[in-house]
């Protein structure tokens, strides 16, 4: 079954499972002390084809407010990330923690407005080269290219390869398909080259996207002037880590770090591990990260935050708001119910 599926099938239920006397029990040994909700983009509700991957990366404005007014409603303490560390969390109070990851201009156009509204404090994790217009935004140019073909041709490792894609699951297949060989084999030494030969039959300007609809130096240096706004890194090109060499592991983090923190002159404290499951982030990179001295480190490894991961700042999970996160479902990630499911290897 797919994961669209999957979310839609546990948004119908989720009201159900939430009044079931388990969901009570879950809440007690995994809910934990908090959670910190991880957000891409903030967009008008579209018709067009999406990919899966970016119905789990995109919600609108108003969903945006659901979410802050549920947490509202349960009296949840709302915290900036540099507070995370020093809150001391009681059985009937629990904090929520705002993230960003990746630096899209609706952030500030669609997101932040809100977020001003309710005073809600955020936490913006950039790819400094996406500010740069330097990094490919791969993902989306393969969503592009896969809603207006029929069929699909690309070059890979210097292999062609042809994909059909006529139907909407056909579509979701080749996406995925083509999204591991780049999160599996990706050459992070020539990542543009490789971009390059995967995208040149479609694309004259491989950032196009990133021109488009990502944030400036300007905009950045504003929001970053607002007590609100916590700036943080997300490395400087947007690569899976565990593909990188030790030293170029170091470039793409200390670089974004030190080129974040010239250009805005703030220490940069936080991080967030691009894609950021254990098979693109684990130990090593957890180490490397203690390492630099940042303060907290963000996956997206989905889970609440417990008394004792704070005490472990450099893996921390969170909870991924998507198009499927209705208010049943979100009850059901803050009181560990999902946290549990996954365990039991359902992959939702």
């Amino acid at each position: 079954m797919s994961l669209r599926n999957k979310k839609k099938i546990l948004a119908i239920i989720a009201p159900w499972l939430t009044i079931s006397p388990i969901y009570k029990w879950l809440g007690k040994k995994w809910s934990g002390a908090g959670t910190i909700l991880m957000f891409h983009r903030i967009l008008p509700k579209s018709r067009e084809f999406r990919v899966h991957n970016h119905e789990s990366l995109e919600i609108d404005a108003e969903q945006l407010e659901a979410t802050i007014l549920f947490f509202k409603k349960r009296k949840y303490d709302f915290l900036s990330i540099d507070q995370l560390a020093s809150y001391k969390s009681t059985a009937d109070k629990k904090f929520v923690v705002f993230t960003f990851d990746d630096g899209y201009i609706d952030n500030l156009t669609h997101a932040y407005p809100i977020l001003k509204k309710y005073q809600v404090p955020f936490t913006i994790y950039i790819t400094t080269n996406f500010i740069n217009r330097k990094a490919v935004i791969w993902w989306y140019l393969l969503e592009e290219i896969l809603s207006t073909n029929d069929s699909i041709s690309i070059v890979w490792k210097g292999k062609p390869l042809k994909y059909k894609c006529q139907k909407k699951e056909e579509k979701e297949n080749v996406f995925n398909e083509i999204r591991d060989l780049i999160m599996q084999e990706l050459d992070p030494a020539c990542h543009l080259d490789v971009f390059r030969q995967i995208f040149s039959n479609y694309f004259d300007d491989l950032f196009r996207f990133t021109n488009e609809n990502m944030l400036t130096w300007e905009q950045i240096g504003e929001l970053a002037k607002d007590p609100l706004v916590t700036i943080a890194s997300h490395t400087v090109n947007h690569l899976p880590l565990r593909l990188l060499s030790q030293q170029q592991l170091s470039d793409e983090i200390t670089g974004s770090g030190k080129e974040l923190k010239d250009r805005l002159g703030m220490e940069i404290k936080h991080f967030a591990y691009p894609f950021g499951k254990q098979r693109e982030a684990f130990e090593r990179e957890y180490s490397f990260i203690r390492e630099c001295g940042f303060t907290s480190a963000v996956t997206t490894n989905i889970g609440n935050v417990s008394e004792v991961m704070k005490t472990e700042m450099v893996r921390l999970p969170r909870v991924n708001v998507n198009r499927y996160t209705t208010a049943a479902v979100l009850e059901m990630h803050i009181s560990g119910f999902i946290t549990f499911l996954k365990k039991l290897n359902l992959n939702l």
